[in-house]
Formats: C-alpha cells, structure tokens, sequence
C-alpha cells in the first residue's frame, strides 16, 4: 500500500537503514527492463515515518505473473505521509492525528489562482503544476507519494512485461474515518486538486480512479455527482461493505447469532443498509465498485465472538450479497479474507505503546527471525528476478477446492457469472 510514498521519503532521508534486528536480506536484482522509477523504489530499508521500503519490485513481480493469464489489478495506496487516517492499525502505524492532507485547501486555491493567471505548469519543472508548499509537510509529502504511484503505474504499463495490467488505482483508502470535521474541509479540495494531477500520467481512456469516502462528512454520492465535469471520466465510486465490526445489534438486524436468526440479520444488512447504500451511488449516475467486503460479523477480533461458521450459511450469506451487488448495478466487488496469527494481541488496535505496538511487533519479529522453521516458512516460491512460467498461477491447488462441497451439498468455490460481454468499464 505504501509504494507511491517511498520515493517521497528517500529524497529527504538518504540512506535509509534495514529494519532493527530482523536483517533485511540484500534486495534482489531489478529486472533488466526495469526504469527509473521502478530501479528508485528497490532499495531495502525505512522511511523517516517507519514504513518498509523495496515493496515496488515484488508489485512488478506480481504484475509480471499476472499478466499471461490475462489478469488486471487495482493498486490501493493504503497509507499516506503522516496518515490518512488516525487510531487505525490498517494504514501500517498508529497515528494520534491524520496529518496526510492538512493544508489542502491552501494548496487547492493556489493551483486554481496559478491556473486562471494563465501559469503553466511547466514552470515547476514536471509539468504537473505547483506542489503544496514547505508549510504542510505532510501533504507535500502526500502528493509527492501519489505523484510517484502515478509514474510507477505510467512506467510499468509502458513495459511489455507489465503492460496491460493495472486497471485503476486507488489513490487513498478510508481517508479521514471516523474524522467528519477534517474530512468535510480537505478531502473535497484534496480530490479536486489531485485528480486532475494523476491524469496528467494515467489518462482515463487506459485507467480508472477508485474513491473511496469511508466517512459521514458529505453526501459524498451528490458531491461526486456534483463534480465530474471536474473530475472527468473513469471515475469509479468505491464502497466497503463489513459486518465484521458490527456491535450487537437487535433492534437493527439482530448480529452475533446463529440459525435462521442469523440468516435473517445478514439478510436484512444486505437487502436492507447495504443496498440503500449501493443505491445511493448508483442513482447519483456513478460507477460503483465493492472495493471490500467479508464474510466475517459479530466483532471477528473477539469483541462478540461470532457464532455464525457453518459452510452453508456462509454460502447463502455469499451468494446473496453477490446477487445484491449484481443488483444493483455494482461493476465488480473485491472479496478480503486473511487468517492472521497475531499471538493473542488484537491487530485492528494497533497501539503506539506495549503489546500491540510497533516495538513489539518488531521485538516478536527479532526473535522468530532467527528460528530455523521461521526462516523455512518465509522463503520466497518464485523471487522476483527469476522468470517463471506462464501458468505459474494456476498451478496452485485450485482443482482441489472445485470438488469440495458444502454440507448440504453446494460447492464451495463458485463458478464465476458470465453476465454479457459489455464495454471496456464492463457495463
């Protein structure tokens, strides 16, 4: 998530150490093919603001794979400099405050005073028109962060072994959560300034742009709506739909309860909240994706511990969320799913002190490191310098999961639905 940050942080930081006590192994030859922009984002070591760097080469690796299968990807910037979002362990590190776009509406009247003077944006020497200034930190690192992810995305499609791949990118992802005041005043702004931007490298014709409002600032439906002659075409409107964070719940759908109760709560999020939600979008006259959702509820970390796990319930929970989405016109949906050993502490507190903290997770990291069986687990299958076959993907386990049925006889992987060929936006 943070590749488009590190060429940000390297030119103010030289020589970036490897992260203490792990011993971060030698990066790997870049490809022969690779340009400048992918050879500046391959070198191991930290941030100034802790994140891992080198990430650009293994993306090009997966791109690599993907494409002779005839397979597209979306890159989602997860974080942004000094965060895009406060008190959440998803962006990579606790932030107190979500700093990433502080001053853009400064920034915003800047570049709109230098367009209607007639200034070019040649002026500031990469076309692009003026960066924020030195006063906000953070969001000139921010937009030097994205800057970056747009040439990274332009150079990889421009190499044959790359190219075709990347269909959108997500230039920030749940930006300003549960931070209303912050959102309502910079995110607006911060869109209006950056899209236009972005376009200068990934024209709309090749590649969509996925916006993502995880907050209740605006009618975000109406402003997109609102905007799009500013913001031009491609523009696609990205939801995420969880239940796994759900409180109890029972004078709404009734969450964190097994059988038919069960079943009739999710229904009622599904055909209830979450397509009044899809809906909204969908009449503003956008294009709307699911960008995530789960079969996880009832506070999958503990909180509520679930009670609903049974494959068939699962199954009917899956295919009516798919039939939802399909529904109500959603373009495509992004499944997440991830089983992660943490050791006991809870990963969605990420906590800048003690057990979930940065400290110890790397403390944790120093120790298993070291351990034979560790080391044996984490060797890579394919190391991204190495070429591998064309169907490298498919040779994965996948016949297996065909055969597997549920207990009433479904099976567990879906065939894929073949709803008509479409535009080049699939609609």
């Amino acid at each position: 998530g943070c590749v488009g940050q590190l060429q940000a942080d390297a030119s103010e930081s030289p020589g970036q150490p490897t992260v203490p006590g792990v011993g971060a192994p030698s990066p790997p030859p870049v490809f022969s093919s690779a340009g400048p922009v992918l050879r500046s984002l391959s070198s191991a070591g930290l941030t100034s603001d802790g994140f891992v760097t080198g990430s650009a080469l293994y993306l090009a690796a997966l791109l690599r794979l993907l494409q002779p299968l005839g397979m597209r990807c979306v890159i989602d910037m997860h974080s942004l400099p000094g965060g895009s979002v406060k008190h959440m362990g998803y962006t990579g590190r606790y932030f107190d405050e979500a700093r990433a776009f502080d001053g853009a509406r400064a920034w915003y009247e800047a570049s709109r005073n230098v367009s209607s003077s007639g200034t070019t944006g040649a002026k500031t020497g990469n076309g692009l028109g003026p960066g924020p200034s030195k006063a906000h930190p953070f969001l000139k690192r921010t937009v030097a962060a994205l800057d970056t992810l747009a040439a990274l995305v332009a150079e990889l499609d421009a190499a044959p072994e790359t190219a075709g791949v990347v269909a959108a990118v997500a230039p920030w992802n749940e930006a300003l959560f549960m931070d209303n005041v912050k959102a309502a005043e910079e995110l607006p702004v911060f869109t209006l300034a950056m899209v236009p931007r972005i376009r200068k490298r990934l024209p709309e014709d090749r590649f969509d742009i996925y916006l993502n409002f995880f907050n209740d600032a605006l009618d975000w439906p109406a402003w997109l709506s609102a905007n799009q002659d500013v913001l031009g075409g491609g523009i696609v409107a990205e939801v995420h739909i969880y239940h796994a964070f759900d409180p109890p719940a029972p004078d709404r759908c009734g969450m964190c309860v097994g059988g038919e109760a069960g079943m009739r709560s999710v229904l009622c999020q599904i055909c209830g909240s979450d397509a009044t939600m899809l809906q909204r979008y969908r009449s503003a006259g956008l294009r709307t994706v699911v960008g995530e959702w789960s079969l996880s509820t009832c506070g999958m970390w503990g909180n509520h511990p679930s009670q609903i796990s049974g494959a068939d319930f699962l199954y009917a929970w899956h295919a009516s969320a798919k039939s939802s989405f399909a529904a109500h016109g959603v373009e495509a949906d992004y499944f997440w799913s991830a089983a992660v050993r943490t050791g006991g502490y809870d990963p969605t507190l990420y906590a800048p002190h003690g057990r979930a903290s940065r400290a110890a997770v790397l403390s944790d990291l120093e120790d298993v490191s070291q351990r034979s069986l560790w080391q044996a687990a984490n060797v890579y299958f394919a190391p991204p310098d190495v070429p591998v076959p064309a169907d490298y993907l498919l040779n994965w386990d996948y016949a297996r999961l065909t055969e597997t049925m549920t207990s009433a006889g479904f099976p567990v992987v879906l065939p894929g639905l073949h709803l008509g060929h479409g535009d080049a936006h699939g609609n």
